[in-house]
């Protein structure tokens, strides 16, 4: 056997000096445990006692553990009492922002008018259906025509129509056959590229019942129904229920719960909950972001060996989930969406107010495009990005009129510019950008 001269290689000094050592046949292991797997999982664990409790994808099994929202409970319950009639209710819009409880609360809702009504037996089926999955009509139709399947053989099949009319055609036909209500919930519904399957949804009637099915559509625009057609919106929005942000009170007593049962006592210091509290409820009011800040606060703590969760951790995590979020949405926009987003970065930063125009923005974004030689769009399709952007979260654009002058849109970063800029310039064509290229433009710009 050949034997290779051991060698130490030192790998990130600031991570436990962990060293890699060489022996024979080219194999590795690692010297100083902070590395392997196994002696993580073995090691005593201080932080949490059940993290399942502190997942995103955690959703509690009792209506009452759902904190703060016991009057828009009470609105849906009321809204699916035709049930007990054995009468389909009538169709629901539940509207809110992100991370405001709509669709845990509709889950827990119906979860429990299932359990009442085969106590009182009568027969509902309740199918959900997360439209950000399938955002078609076929691919909706095909995942309900699924759930009907199963509800009616027991089985699913993987494929039982492959196009919008065969997927019509068995919808109709698998509905006729179910006995008892149908409620189906749509979440997401503004994802679905072709909003008029909710018309042809709402108006199926059952041969077998005389009844059409009960749809819930579930919503983070408030202006989704604007957008519909007059016969859809007629037969859709019988009944709306509006979920509002959590205020930082709530969320610290929605944590609190949380912290309760998911963390050994005294790892949590006393100003860690409110400090998420107030940094979440300070943006959207989302619980769900306040819930994963404490869940990472907790992981920092893990990562560092430390015994407690102080706010450093707390600061540090709300870097990195931001950074992760940005990442994520920045890496997925098409090129011109990109170098948008960068000139409006850069105009901001070199503001006093920390905002630029739409007119400033095209501006430097045509010297820009020319600069890595890609099309230049019209300042109406500029305007346009630019409000796509917005509804990301990412700027913040704000119409404001001058009088004669007419209107303009004032934009500022809801996110780090620095971040944002970092992330931007990792595509290989805004690459050629950075430095001092990029403040050369803005400065010719603006002589």
């Amino acid at each position: 056997m050949f034997q290779m001269e051991t060698e130490t290689i030192a790998l990130n000094e600031s991570l436990c000096n962990t060293m890699y050592i060489g022996i024979s046949d080219g194999d590795y292991f690692m010297e100083n445990s902070c590395y392997s797997i196994e002696s993580m999982w073995d090691e005593e664990k201080k932080i949490f006692l059940n993290k399942a409790l502190v997942k995103v994808s955690y959703v509690p099994t009792n209506i009452s553990d759902a904190l703060h929202r016991e009057d828009v409970i009470r609105k849906m319950q009321r809204c699916l009492i035709d049930v007990s009639k054995n009468l389909a209710p009538n169709n629901i819009i539940v509207y809110g922002k992100m991370g405001t409880g709509k669709t845990m609360i509709t889950k827990l809702v119906l979860n429990d008018l299932e359990k009442v009504a085969a106590k009182k037996r009568v027969k509902l089926t309740t199918i959900y259906i997360s439209c950000e999955d399938a955002n078609s009509e076929n691919g909706v139709l095909g995942l309900i025509n699924n759930n009907l399947m199963f509800e009616l053989l027991g089985k699913f099949r993987e494929k039982i129509g492959n196009s919008i009319s065969r997927n019509t055609f068995n919808f109709k036909k698998l509905f006729n056959e179910l006995d008892g209500i149908l409620i189906i919930v749509l979440d997401e519904i503004d994802k679905i590229k072709n909003p008029d399957l909710i018309n042809k949804l709402a108006r199926s009637i059952s041969e077998k019942t005389g009844q059409p099915p009960c749809l819930i559509c579930i919503t983070n625009d408030i202006n989704f129904k604007d957008d519909l057609k007059g016969h859809t919106k007629s037969v859709l929005a019988e009944s709306e229920i509006q979920f509002n942000p959590y205020n930082a009170e709530q969320l610290n007593n929605i944590l609190d719960a949380r912290v309760e049962k998911a963390f050994y006592p005294g790892v949590v210091v006393d100003m860690v909950v409110p400090l998420i509290s107030a940094l979440c409820a300070q943006e959207n009011g989302d619980a769900r972001k306040a819930i994963n800040l404490l869940c990472k606060s907790g992981e920092i703590a893990e990562e560092k060996l430390k015994n407690v969760i102080k706010e450093e951790d707390v600061r540090e995590a709300n870097d990195r989930l931001e950074l992760d979020r940005l990442t994520s949405i920045i890496e997925t926009l098409p090129t011109q969406s990109k170098l948008t987003l960068l000139t409006a970065s850069v105009l901001s930063e070199n503001s006093p107010k920390n905002e630029c125009t739409t007119g400033e923005i095209y501006n430097i974004y045509k010297q820009y495009a020319h600069l890595i030689d890609i099309d230049i769009l019209t300042q109406r399709r500029i305007t346009d990005l630019i409000s796509e952007l917005d509804s990301l979260g990412i700027i913040n654009a704000i119409v404001k009129s001058n009088g004669r002058y007419g209107k303009t849109k004032v934009i500022s970063m809801q996110g780090s510019k620095q971040i944002i800029r970092h992330v931007l310039l990792q595509d290989y064509r805004l690459k050629s950008l950075e430095g001092n290229l990029l403040q050369n433009c803005f400065r010719n710009n603006l002589n």
